[in-house]
């Protein structure tokens, strides 16, 4: 099974929450294991709990995306399937 990570940025209802929710929706869970990280708690954390999804906040201290944010989530969940922070990512 792989593992997907997706980021948003903003939690509230939107154009961009929609179609994650409609990737997501179209997802084999089989063979797919998604996995969303956010910035804030809100409404698509919300509708993605109620789907099951995993949902994980990540902490941003300016609450806009930063690509060591992919860092610090990927080191911080080291027994993802795959061992993504091995594969792609240096976490020292």
């Amino acid at each position: 099974m792989q593992t997907i990570l997706y980021f948003i940025e903003v939690s509230c209802p939107g154009g961009a929450q929609n179609v994650l929710l409609n990737i997501l929706d179209g997802l084999n869970r089989s063979k797919y294991r998604p996995i969303v990280a956010l910035l804030e708690k809100g409404w698509l954390e919300e509708t993605l709990r109620s789907k099951g999804y995993e949902v994980i906040i990540v902490n941003s201290t300016n609450k806009s995306f930063d690509w060591r944010l992919i860092k610090d989530t990927c080191c911080h969940y080291p027994s993802w399937p795959g061992g993504l922070e091995k594969k792609f990512i240096s976490c020292n």
